[in-house]
């Protein structure tokens, strides 16, 4: 999601996410390195490392962090997503069963989804418009079986609605359809998974916010939902619709607002509202269309929390941009920026993630590194405290 979320499996990432949620190289530490690196005090935080495993997993949406310490146990940090538009902050990560046997997690604002290795998806949370996908309206604390597609390689999440990519290049999408999100051009919410019609197959998926995105087999990009869709309208859009002068895309990654697709050249092209500085290219205007990111080259893997925009090089370093006001962007300030600057102090990154207004990496080591807002301790680091610039996630 808008973050959305990234939620990335090795098979998935030539990229990701945030996936959720979703897409960068994939980093293999040596075998026998230690789960964690113990503190020389008694009593003392550990850092968490993620799980040296084929379901390694990192997620990020909303204001939820999850990872993967072993091949079964995910442990969450946050808002507490299972609560229905919970207030509660959790501190300590919180061990979630329901979301043990996941080969990817997908974290909305108030709902989430999995895909299990047998290529099915199951969904949770809040659901008063079908986001779960079960035919029913009925909020669910632990996963519940979606009805429909098969074989699912890829799911991502919006601000309420859910989508998921099959083997076979198609693409379902349920729950809310106020904007056009889903993509059938009705309008019409729906409670189960409806099937899209693209002009060819689809090879990557994003949602965010109100919008949806598919990358096609050609290169291509088609989008559909909230206004501002790389058309050069402004108007929502019920159908895909092709972003215009946008080809060779290799992942996207979708904000509240605003859409960015990184190239097969290692370059990064951003369009909707640029607010705050999120679409990178030196100003704060709304662009209907694609335009470059400034100074911004060998890209792996691209990021979109709700206001900034975040890319992982191919030197494993970190640049972000837009909206700064929770130490999102990481270079130690809380100034926007509309150009992409560098994460203080952060190497070896093999994959990033971003929440509404958080951020997190891998590292090669398999520990995890996180900055931005955090009010529901979603960073990880038990505190409540917002972080300018990375700092490891510890128990």
């Amino acid at each position: 999601m808008r973050r959305s979320v990234l939620a990335l499996l090795p098979s998935l990432l030539t990229l990701a996410c945030g996936g959720t949620g979703t897409l960068g190289p994939e980093g293999k530490t040596a075998p026998g390195a230690p789960a964690a690196s113990a503190a020389s005090a008694p009593g003392a935080s550990v850092i968490l490392r993620l799980a040296d495993s084929p379901l390694d997993l990192l997620t990020v949406g909303g204001d939820d962090t999850c990872i993967r310490t072993d091949a079964k146990r995910v442990l969450c940090f946050g808002r507490n997503l299972e609560q229905e538009q919970s207030t509660s902050p959790r501190l300590e990560p919180s061990d979630v069963p329901g979301l043990a046997e996941a080969a990817e997690v997908a974290l909305g604002e108030y709902h989430g989804c999995i895909r299990k290795e047998d290529g099915s998806v199951a969904c949770f949370g809040y659901n008063p418009f079908g986001q779960i996908g079960d035919g029913t309206e009925e909020s669910r604390n632990d996963p519940v079986a979606v009805k429909g597609p098969a074989n699912v390689i890829e799911i991502d999440v919006g601000m309420a609605h859910s989508c998921a990519l099959t083997k076979d290049g198609v693409v379902w999408c349920w729950g809310s359809n106020l904007h056009g999100q889903i993509g059938d051009g009705s309008g019409i919410d729906r409670k189960v998974p409806v099937k899209l019609a693209l002009p060819s197959k689809a090879t990557r998926l994003a949602t965010g916010g109100w919008a949806t995105c598919a990358v096609l087999d050609s290169g291509a990009a088609r989008c559909w939902g909230s206004e501002l869709l790389g058309d050069g309208g402004t108007a929502d859009r019920k159908s895909p619709v092709e972003v215009k002068g946008l080809e060779n895309v290799q992942q996207i990654a979708i904000g509240d607002e605003h859409v960015c697709a990184s190239h097969k050249d290692g370059t990064v092209s951003c369009w909707g509202n640029g607010d705050k500085g999120q679409l990178g290219d030196g100003t704060t205007g709304k662009h209907p269309k694609p335009a470059k990111v400034s100074g911004l080259s060998g890209v792996t893997q691209i990021a979109a929390g709700g206001t900034h925009s975040c890319a992982l090089l191919g030197d494993h370093t970190v640049r972000c941009w837009g909206h700064d006001g929770y130490g999102q962007l990481g270079d130690g300030g809380t100034a926007d920026r509309n150009t992409p600057v560098a994460v203080a102090g952060l190497a070896d990154v093999v994959e990033i993630a971003a929440g509404d207004h958080h951020t997190c990496a891998r590292l090669g080591d398999r520990s995890v590194r996180c900055w931005g807002k955090n009010n529901f301790g979603q960073i990880g680091d038990g505190s409540l405290t917002d972080r300018s610039a990375p700092v490891p996630m510890t128990r």
